[in-house]
């Protein structure tokens, strides 16, 4: 009873760890140190950063090799647990575990046969491969443009645990365990398709998730679903060239800094206007984001006096509104946003103190 009781939890424990690491719901802390099946032949697959398609094509390829071999690696297991047999005797050992020894084989052949497969004339027979020749005759070529993007700094990059999703300049990446699929931006379409809450924050607040459809305008172009919690969709949508659309019914929970942004532009508007003088013209984009003009000009009018008042900021308008608040929230107390409105922040540039009443709108 005692051996029996030892071979059900090793059972249940290896089945454990091979769920988390095929289906990728291995804990981020696992997977950061390298533990991880995968993790261990890593060097093999090179470097994302310069070669990011080809890297993630043979580390798909290695995942599905390397986790082949998992039926194989419990039955040697078993021996440790249970050493009243040899698996080297295949003959000697109950029918359940010659059985087991089989299934291992053909589960490796199985295995063996897809990297053989994928890794075919130079990786071109690979899926992703594929997809990517219905792009251009030459699948290398838009593999060479993708991975110039993902070189950019503004890339769009969202751990979600078993998928990482991936959003540069001109296409919308879902790189998975075992596979990776890819849509040109110019031809996709997004539509947020439901929502769910977990109560999975650390202060015990309910966490809202998105779920996205994203498909093609082309048929012959697989679509794909990702799951998204809702306070990166205001990134996501930063970064696409095209709007997602809303199923009926549903209302997507506006971040604590998107609300907060609100609340500052109302109170922007009622601060009054400035007049951008001549020998300040013409106006740079805006410092921050690099896309938008400036908007906002730090100047003090409130009337408070003191050591801890506000104080005059003679930089030029730099700024844009959006840019602004998201720096005066950052200088704020996260755990007590009631305090935000009345609160203090510095100029990016000179570190001048100004509050809420010194940002005044430029004059159109």
């Amino acid at each position: 009873m005692a051996a029996e009781a030892t071979i059900v939890l090793y059972t249940l424990v290896f089945g454990f760890y091979s769920f988390l690491e095929v289906s990728g719901s291995m804990p981020q802390e696992i997977r950061s140190e390298g533990l991880t099946l995968t993790s261990l032949f890593s060097r093999y697959y090179g470097d994302q950063d310069i070669d990011f398609i080809g890297y993630h094509m043979r580390r798909c390829t290695g995942a599905i090799v390397i986790h082949s071999f998992l039926p194989l690696i419990y039955t040697i297991g078993l021996q440790f647990v249970y050493p009243h047999f040899n698996i080297l005797f295949f003959w000697d050992v109950p029918p359940t575990v010659q059985r087991l020894l089989m299934l291992s084989f053909v589960s490796i052949l199985v295995g063996v046969s897809v990297g053989v497969a994928h890794s075919r004339k130079q990786w071109s027979a690979h899926p992703l491969a594929k997809v990517l020749s219905k792009y251009s005759n030459n699948w290398r070529l838009v593999a060479s443009s993708i991975n110039a993007e993902y070189r950019r700094i503004d890339k769009f990059v969202a751990d979600v645990g078993r998928y990482k999703i991936v959003i540069t300049d001109s296409w919308i990446l879902k790189c998975g365990v075992h596979t990776i699929q890819a849509i040109r931006q110019s031809e996709a379409e997004l539509k947020v398709s439901s929502t769910d809450e977990q109560r999975i924050d650390v202060e015990g607040r309910p966490v809202q998730f998105l779920t996205i459809q994203v498909s093609s305008v082309e048929p012959h172009i697989t679509s794909f679903k990702m799951r998204l919690k809702s306070e990166i969709y205001g990134s996501l949508r930063e970064k696409l060239t095209l709007p997602i659309q809303v199923a009926r019914r549903i209302v997507i929970r506006q971040t604590l800094d998107e609300q907060f942004l609100v609340a500052f532009t109302e109170q922007v508007e009622r601060n009054g206007k400035y007049s951008v003088p001549n020998e300040c013209l013409p106006l740079e984009p805006c410092l921050g984001c690099s896309q938008s003009m400036p908007e906002v000009k730090l100047m003090k009018t409130c009337t408070a006096t003191g050591e801890t008042s506000c104080q005059s900021c003679n930089c030029k308008p730099m700024w844009c509104l959006s840019c602004m608040s998201k720096w005066y929230a950052s200088r704020q107390d996260k755990n007590r946003p009631d305090t935000w409105m009345g609160g203090y922040a510095t100029c990016p540039l000179c570190r001048q103190k100004f509050c809420m009443l010194d940002v005044l709108k430029i004059e159109d």
